[in-house]
């Protein structure tokens, strides 16, 4: 099975230019595009609205294309303080990777939302 990691550091989830692309692996086809975008949005959905302390992250490793790859997903808090994530800033993050690296992303430092 294929690890893929979704990474990005995103201050405001409509900052395009705030996200990398991670360079290893396979490229995903238009279905596993989609698919771990489907994923992705389910994850961010389940997380509902959280509280995060000063660098706590929370993952899972999620199974797509019917068994065949894995997709990691993680979002970390890349703030110095206490800080709020909603559904919706967490899935507009992970659409911004999903849709415009074609391997998933890279982590960065940035103090700020790093989903992967």
């Amino acid at each position: 099975m294929k690890l893929i990691n979704i990474i990005t550091g995103l201050a405001f989830a409509a900052d395009a230019a705030a996200y990398s692309c991670y360079s290893g692996g396979f490229v995903w086809n238009s279905q596993q595009r989609l698919e771990s975008l489907d994923l992705a949005n389910g994850w961010c959905d389940k997380l509902g609205r959280r509280a995060f302390a000063a660098g706590e992250q929370v993952k899972e490793c999620l199974t797509f294309d019917n068994g065949r790859h894995k997709l990691m997903v993680r979002i970390k808090s890349g703030y110095s303080y206490p800080a709020i994530l909603e559904p919706v800033l967490c899935r507009s993050a992970m659409a911004l990777i999903v849709r415009n690296c074609d391997r998933g992303g890279a982590d960065d430092s940035s103090p700020a939302w790093r989903p992967r």
